[in-house]
Protein backbone atom coordinates (compact mmCIF):
# COMPACT_ATOMS: atom_id res chain seq x y z
CA UNK A 1 0.00 0.00 0.00
CA UNK A 2 1.52 3.59 -1.01
CA UNK A 3 1.96 5.79 1.53
CA UNK A 4 -0.93 8.90 2.34
CA UNK A 5 0.77 12.29 0.67
CA UNK A 6 0.21 15.03 3.61
CA UNK A 7 -2.32 16.35 0.83
CA UNK A 8 -4.21 13.07 1.30
CA UNK A 9 -3.82 13.86 4.86
CA UNK A 10 -4.84 16.83 5.31
CA UNK A 11 -8.19 16.39 2.62
CA UNK A 12 -9.06 13.76 5.57
CA UNK A 13 -8.40 15.75 8.28
CA UNK A 14 -10.38 18.32 7.08
CA UNK A 15 -13.36 16.62 5.51
CA UNK A 16 -13.94 15.29 8.73
CA UNK A 17 -13.70 18.86 10.46
CA UNK A 18 -16.62 19.93 7.85
CA UNK A 19 -18.73 17.47 8.84
CA UNK A 20 -18.27 17.55 12.44
CA UNK A 21 -18.40 21.64 12.05
CA UNK A 22 -21.70 22.05 10.18
CA UNK A 23 -23.38 18.78 12.02
CA UNK A 24 -22.17 18.55 15.32
CA UNK A 25 -20.39 15.27 16.66
CA UNK A 26 -21.55 12.08 15.22
CA UNK A 27 -21.44 11.17 19.42
CA UNK A 28 -23.97 13.32 20.92
CA UNK A 29 -28.12 13.55 19.88
CA UNK A 30 -30.45 16.38 19.37
CA UNK A 31 -31.02 16.16 23.24
CA UNK A 32 -27.82 17.19 24.22
CA UNK A 33 -27.14 14.23 25.65
CA UNK A 34 -24.44 11.27 24.43
CA UNK A 35 -25.23 8.29 23.11
CA UNK A 36 -23.53 6.51 26.17
CA UNK A 37 -25.89 8.45 28.81
CA UNK A 38 -28.96 7.85 26.60
CA UNK A 39 -28.36 4.12 26.21
CA UNK A 40 -26.77 4.01 29.83
CA UNK A 41 -30.51 4.55 31.08
CA UNK A 42 -29.46 7.46 32.63
CA UNK A 43 -32.67 9.26 30.72
CA UNK A 44 -34.92 7.23 33.63
CA UNK A 45 -35.26 4.97 31.21
CA UNK A 46 -34.76 2.18 34.14
CA UNK A 47 -37.60 -0.22 33.90
CA UNK A 48 -36.55 -3.49 33.60
CA UNK A 49 -37.90 -6.56 35.22
CA UNK A 50 -37.48 -5.75 38.93
CA UNK A 51 -39.10 -2.12 38.50
CA UNK A 52 -42.03 -3.77 36.63
CA UNK A 53 -42.49 -5.84 39.68
CA UNK A 54 -41.95 -3.04 41.89
CA UNK A 55 -44.65 -0.74 40.31
CA UNK A 56 -47.12 -3.76 40.30
CA UNK A 57 -48.41 -3.21 36.64
CA UNK A 58 -51.35 -5.04 35.75
CA UNK A 59 -51.05 -7.30 32.87
CA UNK A 60 -52.45 -4.77 29.75
CA UNK A 61 -49.58 -2.68 31.06
CA UNK A 62 -46.96 -5.67 30.64
CA UNK A 63 -48.28 -6.16 27.09
CA UNK A 64 -48.25 -2.82 26.23
CA UNK A 65 -44.90 -1.82 27.20
CA UNK A 66 -43.62 -5.75 25.75
CA UNK A 67 -45.36 -4.67 22.38
CA UNK A 68 -43.50 -1.23 22.49
CA UNK A 69 -39.78 -2.57 23.38
CA UNK A 70 -40.55 -5.40 20.25
CA UNK A 71 -41.68 -3.05 17.97
CA UNK A 72 -38.71 -0.57 18.98
CA UNK A 73 -36.11 -3.54 18.80
CA UNK A 74 -36.73 -4.63 15.14
CA UNK A 75 -36.68 -1.10 14.23
CA UNK A 76 -33.20 -0.39 16.21
CA UNK A 77 -31.83 -3.65 14.73
CA UNK A 78 -32.65 -2.08 11.32
CA UNK A 79 -30.95 1.00 11.88
CA UNK A 80 -28.00 -0.90 13.81
CA UNK A 81 -27.17 -3.06 10.99
CA UNK A 82 -27.02 0.36 8.72
CA UNK A 83 -24.41 1.91 10.95
CA UNK A 84 -22.32 -0.90 11.18
CA UNK A 85 -22.24 -1.18 7.16
CA UNK A 86 -21.12 2.80 7.05
CA UNK A 87 -18.40 2.57 10.02
CA UNK A 88 -17.55 -0.78 7.82
CA UNK A 89 -17.32 1.91 4.49
CA UNK A 90 -16.09 5.03 6.86
CA UNK A 91 -13.05 2.64 7.51
CA UNK A 92 -12.64 1.05 4.24
CA UNK A 93 -12.80 4.94 2.96
CA UNK A 94 -9.83 6.39 5.08
CA UNK A 95 -7.77 3.33 4.61
CA UNK A 96 -7.74 3.76 0.68
CA UNK A 97 -4.25 5.40 -0.99
CA UNK A 98 -6.26 8.64 -2.14
CA UNK A 99 -9.24 8.86 -0.18
CA UNK A 100 -12.05 10.81 -1.10
CA UNK A 101 -12.61 13.44 1.42
CA UNK A 102 -16.23 14.25 0.04
CA UNK A 103 -17.37 10.53 1.06
CA UNK A 104 -15.67 10.39 4.43
CA UNK A 105 -17.87 13.53 4.98
CA UNK A 106 -20.78 12.03 4.27
CA UNK A 107 -20.25 8.63 5.62
CA UNK A 108 -19.61 10.93 9.00
CA UNK A 109 -22.58 12.24 8.14
CA UNK A 110 -24.94 8.66 7.17
CA UNK A 111 -23.38 7.48 10.85
CA UNK A 112 -24.31 10.52 12.39
CA UNK A 113 -28.20 10.33 11.30
CA UNK A 114 -27.91 6.70 12.19
CA UNK A 115 -26.86 7.16 15.48
CA UNK A 116 -29.66 10.49 15.92
CA UNK A 117 -32.74 7.95 14.79
CA UNK A 118 -31.45 5.21 17.65
CA UNK A 119 -32.08 8.06 19.67
CA UNK A 120 -35.38 8.81 18.67
CA UNK A 121 -36.33 5.68 18.77
CA UNK A 122 -35.53 4.79 22.05
CA UNK A 123 -37.11 8.40 22.92
CA UNK A 124 -39.98 7.52 21.37
CA UNK A 125 -40.28 3.97 22.98
CA UNK A 126 -39.35 5.46 26.34
CA UNK A 127 -42.66 8.00 25.92
CA UNK A 128 -45.20 5.05 24.79
CA UNK A 129 -44.01 3.46 28.20
CA UNK A 130 -44.47 5.90 30.48
CA UNK A 131 -48.08 6.90 28.94
CA UNK A 132 -49.05 3.45 29.46
CA UNK A 133 -48.06 3.97 33.62
CA UNK A 134 -50.39 5.85 36.06
CA UNK A 135 -49.31 9.20 37.59
CA UNK A 136 -48.52 7.40 40.33
CA UNK A 137 -46.46 4.66 38.41
CA UNK A 138 -44.29 7.35 36.98
CA UNK A 139 -43.62 8.97 40.08
CA UNK A 140 -41.97 6.18 41.83
CA UNK A 141 -40.16 5.25 38.96
CA UNK A 142 -38.77 8.40 38.67
CA UNK A 143 -37.91 8.48 41.68
CA UNK A 144 -36.53 5.31 41.75
CA UNK A 145 -34.71 6.60 38.98
CA UNK A 146 -33.43 9.37 41.08
CA UNK A 147 -32.46 7.48 44.06
CA UNK A 148 -30.43 4.45 42.33
CA UNK A 149 -28.70 7.57 39.44
CA UNK A 150 -24.98 7.18 40.47
CA UNK A 151 -22.97 10.79 40.83
CA UNK A 152 -19.16 10.18 40.63
CA UNK A 153 -17.86 12.22 43.82
CA UNK A 154 -16.67 15.72 43.27
CA UNK A 155 -13.63 16.71 44.55
CA UNK A 156 -13.48 19.27 47.10
CA UNK A 157 -10.67 21.37 46.50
Amino acid sequence: MKRRTRYTATAIALATLAALTLHGPASSTESGHSMKQERSGMMGMGLGPRAMHDLDLNRSQVRNITRSRREAAGEGARVMAELQEHHWELNRAMAEDEPDAERIGQLHLQIRENQQELARIQQQTHERIMKTLSDEQREQLQERDRRDRWDPPVEEE
